[in-house]
């Protein structure tokens, strides 16, 4: 810094000839003074940006010169930083951009995924037994809880049916004719419950709610049931249906013996067990 407070160049790095050298008493460019001062005061100052000065982008650090102890001059170190500002620009400009495409993108990809999550038929998928058509054993689990801490709980009843000898069937017929014979148990059920109170509740096993059901009015649709599979067989033709045999249990919620309607449910199946031991005969589909 002159006398008159002005910073001025005291030599210049660049080569003579340069278009931006300058001489000794040159003005110190404005852009530089206030990084000068801080440089003045002692303090070194690294580049924490690209300076964008009349003369190109360029990194700058300035270093405090000491004599006897005190700063009388400081030492500017400059870096080309072209390629870098227009790098930094170019992302500047494009980011946000690219930013705005990403969000239009994702927002576009979120409403889809709504509207097929809202699909009822893709809501149904996680619920639904692909075999049959009726809901399965989640959906199943889901009813019976709910209902079980509902007001309905006193008034309902539960039917379980397993086909006989599937097993056999498998064996003798192959799996796609079990298939088939799972799905005649299951038509003869839906024939005679009410529409929604069935589920296959694992292999050749259901299960029906029945919401505002005594124990006499299951105990009917449990008949029933066994009626409509003697009506079928009588239907079908060939081996396979023929020898088509299925074991029903049922009960109703009592709050005598049962503490929930999973006891019901126990019930249900102790009885339907009980009458398949009961009607166990040999296996019917060997040749």
């Amino acid at each position: 810094m002159n006398p008159e407070g002005t910073f001025i160049y005291g030599v210049d790095g660049l080569p003579e000839d340069s278009g931006d050298f300058r001489h000794v008493g040159d003005p110190i460019e404005a852009e530089c003074i206030p990084d000068m001062e801080r440089a003045m005061n002692g303090e070194t100052v690294l580049p924490q940006k690209i300076a964008s000065t009349s003369w190109g982008a360029v990194f700058i650090a300035y270093f405090p010169m000491h004599s006897e102890g005190r700063v009388v001059g400081v030492l500017g170190m400059e870096f080309d930083a072209q390629s870098q500002y227009e790098a930094y620009q170019s992302m500047f400009i494009w980011t946000p951009v690219v930013i705005i495409l990403f969000c239009v993108a994702a927002s576009g990809i979120a409403v889809k995924l709504f509207r097929y999550i809202s699909n009822p038929s893709v809501q149904d998928m996680s619920n639904m037994d692909f075999l049959t058509g009726i809901k399965n054993r989640n959906a199943f689990e889901v009813a019976l809880n709910n209902l079980d801490k509902s007001s309905e709980k006193k008034r309902t009843a539960v039917l379980s049916a397993d086909m006989d000898r599937l097993k056999q069937v498998n064996d003798t017929y192959g799996h796609m004719a079990g298939d088939d014979y799972i799905r005649f148990g299951c038509q003869v059920l839906q024939s005679v419950l009410p529409g929604g109170a069935l589920y296959r509740i694992g292999g050749d096993e259901f299960s029906a709610l029945l919401t505002d059901c005594s124990e006499t009015k299951v105990k009917e649709l449990a008949q029933k049931a066994a009626e409509a599979l003697e009506e079928e067989r009588r239907k079908r033709e060939g081996p396979l249906f023929a020898n088509a045999g299925m074991s029903v249990g049922y009960a109703a919620y009592d709050p005598e013996q049962d503490v929930s309607l999973y006891d019901t449910l126990k019930r249900a199946d102790r009885v339907m067990y009980g009458q398949k031991h009961e009607t166990h005969r040999p296996h019917p589909y060997s040749e």
